[in-house]
């Protein structure tokens, strides 16, 4: 009698356990494709901006060469090739700082976000910055002055037009210097990005 007693009680915990597992699996099933969802959603809005302004948006393959990781330094010339031809470019990154420059314009700045980009440039360090209206940045510096923000993906989309190339460089703390190519310009349209959008 115990014996059979402990067996139903054993039998109605496994089965309970398995239910709640599988409804686990199933939220947590239902969530991921909720993002991927959103993702494609943003990626999807900022292309079709980039499409809109005549904007490259391919400009990282061309630089990795297609590759998805590039180890060589970018050079200036190349960066100039590419987003100071004439055409707007598709910048996806980070939001740097956002400074007042007026009363109506602020100077936003970006880095590209290579983590989850699909081209990663080791040997420099890509940025933008660009001068934009308040009204076209309020949406970013809403986001990025979150106390809870960890600036690791990208947040933002970005047609800009770009006039110039500036260079600098930054010290790590082992010792090595990484080039930093500035694309100096102004926004054309800005695409906030709410979740990490692999591209």
């Amino acid at each position: 009698m115990f014996g059979r007693l402990f067996a139903l009680v054993a039998v109605v915990a496994l089965a309970y356990f398995g239910y709640m597992s599988w409804q686990d699996s199933a939220e947590k099933s239902r969530l991921a494709a909720e993002a991927k969802e959103r993702a494609s959603m943003l990626k999807a809005k900022a292309l079709s901006a980039a499409k809109a302004h005549g904007a490259l948006a391919d400009w990282p393959s061309r630089l990795a060469q297609s590759e998805r990781m590039r180890m060589s330094p970018v050079l200036t010339a190349e960066l100039q090739d590419l987003w100071t031809s004439g055409r707007p470019i598709l910048f996806i990154g980070i939001v740097a700082d956002i400074a007042r420059s007026s009363s109506d314009s602020v100077e936003l700045t970006l880095d590209y976000g290579s983590l989850d980009q699909g081209h990663m440039f080791m040997g420099s360090d890509l940025r933008l910055r660009l001068s934009c209206t308040r009204a076209m940045a309020a949406p970013l510096l809403d986001s990025a002055s979150q106390p809870s923000r960890m600036a690791l993906y990208s947040d933002s989309a970005v047609v800009a037009a770009v006039q110039s190339i500036e260079t600098s460089s930054r010290r790590d703390p082992d010792g090595s210097v990484t080039g930093v190519l500035t694309g100096v310009g102004s926004c054309i349209e800005v695409v906030p990005i709410s979740e990490a959008v692999h591209w």
